[in-house]
């Protein structure tokens, strides 16, 4: 049973002006030894489909192949990507109907750039804090991202009680005050409660943050300021981000958040990832949205043929079809 995930991104795509075509892309992924690499991620766009990109999974024999895809042949561009793995060559072979690609690919010590935002976090992986950090943190912030690793490099700069200031600091130029959501025990070192301090202003700027996700910062959802849902959202106790889960989080932080982005070596991504929960038969298609939105909940409901999605910040429902990669908005 095939596998079919639909996401969602803005996407600019340049290319010659071509008609469209029924195309099968097949190839095959080795090491510059002839070793066949399996869990390749390989991705395919191009002008002419309803998708923007196609992506499909190498084999354990480095195989690939993809279903029926509409790009104009002259337009396709095919991208390959593995943790611990770059590119060496690429060579893509055209014949009617179908493109045939042989790709190089050699292994890397310094996978920084490539490891998941999980990779950063120190820790037992198997502890609940570690696990709540990645759901509620990385599930937006990516650790490792350029933004993260330039706030990071500024903290290098400061003493550890210092690395807490700048938090506050970096908070209150949008928020006057911060709301107490943990509580640290008294006997805790002053260097731990210092930053604890810090990161609870950093969790109180994101209640204030997270209203204003959007379009020029406005605020979301009808909300005005200084009115009683506002500053609802403001307080820990009825905000987005409970004390409850705080309580976990910021102590955790406290202790494992990264400061050194640079390196990253001796990264085992099956070890990590497992198989990638892929398969030669999995396939992932991505949409391009007409409009800028806070996209959130896709689903696929039972008897529709259309991806469902939630967008925020517009409050409207968009049902996107596969087919044509039109969308039919709904206001909510």
């Amino acid at each position: 049973m095939n596998k079919c995930w639909n996401y969602f991104f803005a996407a600019l795509l340049i290319s010659n002006t071509c008609h469209s075509a029924s195309l099968l892309i097949s190839g095959e992924v080795v090491s510059e030894n002839g070793d066949p690499i399996p869990h390749v991620r390989v991705r395919i766009s191009g002008d002419g489909g309803a998708a923007a990109t196609h992506t499909v999974f190498t084999g354990a024999e480095g195989e690939f192949h993809t279903g029926t895809l509409t790009f104009a042949p002259t337009t396709v561009a095919l991208d390959v990507f593995r943790i611990g793995w770059e590119l060496v060559s690429k060579q893509q072979t055209h014949a009617a109907e179908t493109i045939q690609v042989a790709v190089t690919m050699k292994p890397i010590e310094n996978t920084a750039h490539q490891v998941p935002a999980s990779a950063w976090l120190g820790g037992d992986t198997e502890s609940l804090g570690y696990r709540m950090a990645n759901l509620h943190c990385a599930n937006c912030h990516q650790l490792g991202a350029q933004r993260v690793r330039d706030f990071a490099t500024k903290l290098l700069d400061h003493s550890a009680p210092d690395r807490a200031e700048a938090w506050v600091t970096r908070a209150a130029e949008d928020l006057a005050g911060a709301g107490r959501t943990v509580n640290i025990s008294t006997d805790a070192d002053a260097d731990a409660l210092t930053k604890a301090h810090g990161w609870d202003a950093v969790v109180q700027y994101m209640r204030w943050k997270t209203m204003r996700l959007g379009e020029d910062q406005k605020l979301r959802w009808g909300l005005e300021e200084g009115s009683p849902f506002y500053n609802a959202l403001l307080e820990p106790a009825t905000s987005l981000f409970s004390p409850r889960d705080m309580e976990i989080i910021i102590p955790y932080l406290v202790e494992h958040f990264p400061t050194r982005f640079g390196v990253m070596e001796n990264y085992d991504d099956v070890e990590r990832l497992g198989n990638y929960g892929v398969t030669t038969s999995t396939f992932i298609e991505e949409y391009a949205l007409p409009t800028f939105g806070w996209t959130r909940e896709i689903a696929l409901a039972p008897g529709s043929d259309k991806v469902w999605f939630l967008e925020t910040d517009k409050h409207r429902l968009g049902a996107l079809s596969p087919t044509d990669g039109k969308v039919t908005w709904y206001p909510v």
